[in-house]
C-alpha cells in the first residue's frame, strides 16, 4: 500500500483526552481498536497511537500509515456515514489530497458503530504552521481554486442517494448559529479579556443577520472548514483537507468563513480572484462564520489546554 510521497512531521493534538465540554458517550481506546480492526479486516497491527480527539471522533494512527476515525458520540453517526459514502465519489477530483475511505467498518458486537480508515495525509495542520506572507498568498490562491472546484461539483451526478446530502449542522441558520456562538462567547469571557473586541463582534453579528441563504442551496460543501482541517507539507504548501463529517449540500458561504478565520486581509483578493465573485452580503456572513469558528475553537482549545488553538483563535479575534 503506497503512501503519499511527501515526508512531513505528524503533529498530535495536544491536551488531555476526552474533553469535559463535549464529552464522549462511549469509551474508545487502543485495545478496543486493535480488536475491532483484527476482527473486521484481519489487520496486522504493529503500532497504534491516538492521533487526536475532536468534537465528534477519536482518531487513531495505525502502523504509522493508516488513520481510523471512530465516532465518540452518537451525534456523529450520520456524519461518519456521509463521509464513508460521499468521499469515495469525490476524493480523486482534486490535486489536493482528501481522505479516501478504504477500510469501511460495520457495527459489530465489539463496536456497535460504523467507522472507517484511510491512508494518512501526512503533514502539519494550519493551527501548527508558521506561514510567511508569500506562503499565505499561495495558500489563498490554492484554497480558492480548491473550493471553486468543490462548489462546482454536481452532487446529483455522483450516484449517491439524495438524503445523504443533508447537512446536519447548517451554519447559515443564523438564529441557531448565533445561539451557540453566544453561549460559547460567554464561556470564554470568563477566561480571556476580549472586551476590546466586543464592538467588532457586535457589528459582525449585526451584519450577518441580514443575509438570506435561500438564494444558493445546491452546492457541495465541506461544511466544517477551519485551519486545523488544512494540512501543509514541508514547504508550507496546502497538501490536504481533512475532517469531512459535515460534507453535504448547502449555501457555499458555509465554507468561506476560512477566509476570515485564517487568511490575512492582504490575501483576500487573491483568494476571490481564484474562487470567483461573491456578493457583499455573503461576505459579511462569511466573516461571521470565521468569527464563529474562532470563538468555538478558543472555547474548545481552552478546555483541552491546546495552546495552538488558543493562540491562533486569539489572533483571529484580533485580526478579523
Amino acid at each position: 500500500m503506497s503512501l503519499y510521497s511527501v515526508n512531513i512531521i505528524l503533529v498530535q493534538v495536544k491536551g488531555v483526552m476526552n474533553t469535559k465540554i463535549v464529552p464522549a458517550d462511549i469509551a474508545i481506546n487502543q485495545s478496543l481498536v486493535k480488536a475491532v480492526l483484527r476482527e473486521q479486516f484481519n489487520l496486522q497491527i504493529d503500532s497504534i497511537v491516538v492521533l487526536g480527539e475532536g468534537f465528534d471522533n477519536t482518531v487513531f494512527l495505525v502502523n504509522d500509515a493508516l488513520v481510523f476515525r471512530f465516532p465518540r458520540r452518537k451525534e456523529a453517526l450520520p456524519l461518519i456515514k456521509n463521509e464513508m459514502i460521499l468521499l469515495p465519489q469525490i476524493c480523486d477530483k482534486f490535486r489536493i489530497k482528501i481522505p479516501k475511505p478504504i477500510f469501511l467498518g460495520s457495527p459489530s458486537e465489539l463496536f456497535m458503530r460504523p467507522f472507517y480508515g484511510h491512508e494518512i495525509i501526512k503533514g502539519r495542520p494550519g493551527s501548527a504552521v508558521s506561514l510567511t506572507p508569500a506562503n499565505y498568498e499561495t495558500l489563498a490562491h490554492d484554497l480558492g481554486r480548491f473550493l471553486n472546484k468543490l462548489h462546482n461539483i454536481n452532487p446529483y451526478g455522483l450516484g449517491v442517494p439524495t438524503h445523504r446530502f443533508k447537512v446536519h449542522f447548517d451554519r447559515t441558520d443564523f438564529e441557531f448559529s448565533l445561539k451557540k456562538f453566544t453561549s460559547r462567547l460567554n464561556h470564554i469571557k470568563q477566561a480571556y479579556d476580549i472586551r476590546s473586541y466586543q464592538r467588532k463582534i457586535s457589528e459582525i453579528c449585526h451584519h450577518a443577520g441580514y443575509y438570506n441563504p435561500g438564494k444558493i442551496m445546491e452546492q457541495l460543501v465541506h461544511g466544517d472548514l477551519y485551519h486545523r482541517h488544512l494540512i501543509f507539507d514541508q514547504q508550507n504548501q496546502l497538501f490536504g483537507v481533512i475532517d469531512w463529517g459535515d460534507v453535504g449540500i448547502a449555501d457555499p458561504v458555509a465554507d468561506l468563513g476560512i477566509v476570515y478565520q485564517f487568511l490575512p486581509k492582504k490575501t483576500h483578493k487573491c483568494f476571490f480572484d481564484a474562487y470567483g465573485p461573491v456578493e457583499e452580503e455573503a461576505l459579511l456572513y462569511a466573516r461571521f462564520i470565521g468569527l464563529y469558528f474562532a470563538v468555538a475553537l478558543l472555547w474548545f482549545g481552552h478546555d483541552r489546554s491546546d495552546q495552538d488553538l488558543i493562540s491562533t483563535s486569539l489572533k483571529t479575534l484580533a485580526d478579523i
